[in-house]
């Protein structure tokens, strides 16, 4: 651009000196110096710009250079920064993680150390339990004697907690004791089946009983809870469970005077006939070890007394018995439940009072009122076989018996009254199904014949 206008002013001064007289060289001499001038000037210019350009850029090139310098330590430092907290972050870590293993650990081993001194004291007392239960079980021996602290110094004393429950004793005469203690001296004895109510618990006992005399600490292993809704189960059960064959005259007195107490507040069938057989078995037992000698004394005469209308003495054998129609009776009360051919086998085990002694009829009636009137209400009962086995066995023994009037019989009621209980006999035994029934069919006509032989 500047070089054409310096052209186009040539190209005017040339056109000026013609017009005008002017020295055309010396003019342009003179503008190609100032022209020459201009143009070192601004190729000075020039350079200069560039210079400082060049400067510019270096410099922005150096401290381009020196920020990116910079910027690569300032971020070697914030990594090298970072990778010092991520250790130190790891090591806190690490303490913490082994902060918390020692404090579980010792969690653990405080719970150890606490399980295993429960399981001691639970050892402990179990041995001591089974130490003091075997006490009151085994005799004392004099070398050796068993000793229990008394309950003023027993630890046990200040567990006593108060109570309010029902119970009923299930044992036959139970102490009751001034403490809490094996060893405490017997205030008083309770029966069997008597109802208490306990007021205080202190570890196996109870204190029961209001009035003083029947105030006292009783063994929680003589007692089972009460409640009137369970009453005819509980009644049954202890029964069951305490009569035996074997009982001394006392606890089968004890029993049956529980049993008639049981018997009045009974109001189911089953449970009531259950209670009432009990009852008649008690009786015998008691009977069997009754001491003739104290009849006249108490607790004895009370016994007879209470009983006199189900026993009978039995002059012959010295002996007080329960009599048959007792049971017999009975049998006919609940003849509708399952029970009662059980009492019916019993009823004919029984003995009858009196003796037979030579009386030919009076041993056959024998045989008709016992395992003749199981048979006659039970022809192939539970028992049939062996009522006919028995039958056989008495049949055997009065045909061989030499004693027996089978001659020189001339009472004729005495005839009648023989021939209708050998017909009798025979029509009983044919109902049974059993095979057994021969052998006594055959022992009947066998006695039969020899009777009408001999009169």
């Amino acid at each position: 651009m500047l070089r054409k206008i310096i052209l186009n002013l040539a190209v005017i001064l040339v056109a000026i000196n013609s017009a005008y007289p002017i020295n055309y060289l010396q003019s342009f001499q003179s503008a190609r110096k100032d022209r020459t001038k201009s143009n070192q000037v601004k190729s000075t210019s020039n350079k200069s710009v560039k210079t400082k350009t060049g400067e510019i850029v270096k410099e922005n090139k150096r401290r381009g250079s020196s920020g990116k310098n910079e910027k690569r330590n300032q971020s070697a430092k914030n990594a090298s920064r970072n990778q010092k907290n991520k250790e130190s972050a790891k090591q806190n870590l690490k303490t913490k993680n082994l902060d918390k293993a020692k404090s579980q650990n010792s969690s653990k081993s405080r719970n150890r150390a606490r399980e295993q001194t429960r399981l001691a004291n639970q050892a402990k007392n179990q041995v001591k339990s089974q130490v003091k239960n075997q006490a009151e079980i085994m005799p004392r021996r004099s070398h050796a004697p068993l000793k229990f602290k008394s309950s003023e110094n027993s630890k046990e004393d200040l567990k006593t907690n108060q109570t309010n429950k029902t119970f009923i004793v299930k044992n036959f005469s139970e102490p009751l004791r001034n403490n809490p203690n094996p060893n405490a001296q017997i205030k008083n004895k309770v029966k069997l089946g008597t109802v208490l109510n306990a007021s205080q618990k202190n570890a196996d006992w109870y204190l029961v009983g209001q009035s003083d005399e029947l105030k006292g600490w009783i063994s929680a292993r003589a007692v089972d809870a009460f409640d009137e809704i369970s009453a005819e189960k509980i009644y049954l059960q202890i029964a069951e469970e305490s009569y035996r064959q074997d009982m001394n005259f006392e606890k089968a007195s004890e029993l049956a005077d529980f049993l008639n107490r049981a018997i009045r507040e009974t109001k189911t069938t089953t449970t009531k006939a259950r209670l009432e057989f009990l009852r008649l078995l008690t009786v015998k037992q008691a009977l069997k070890a009754f001491p003739l000698d104290k009849r006249e004394s108490s607790p004895y005469s009370d016994f007879l007394r209470v009983n006199k209308e189900i026993i009978i003495y039995n002059q012959p054998n010295a002996e007080w018995i329960i009599t048959s129609k007792a049971f017999w009776d009975l049998q006919r009360k609940y003849s509708s439940l399952p029970i009662a051919e059980e009492i019916a086998w019993e009823a004919s085990q029984n003995p009858l009072p009196g003796e037979c002694g030579s009386d030919l009829v009076c041993m056959i009636f024998y045989v008709r009122m016992t395992k003749a009137e199981y048979l006659r209400l039970y022809p192939d009962g539970r028992k049939s076989v062996e009522a006919l086995e028995e039958m056989a066995d008495l049949l055997e023994k009065i045909f061989n018996n030499s004693k027996a009037s089978f001659y020189d019989q001339k009472d004729s009621s005495y005839k009648t009254e023989f021939f209708e209980l050998i017909v009798e006999l025979e029509k009983i035994v044919a109902r049974s199904n059993s095979a057994k029934k021969e052998k006594v069919l055959q022992q009947l006509k066998k006695i039969s014949e020899r009777f009408t032989m001999a009169n």
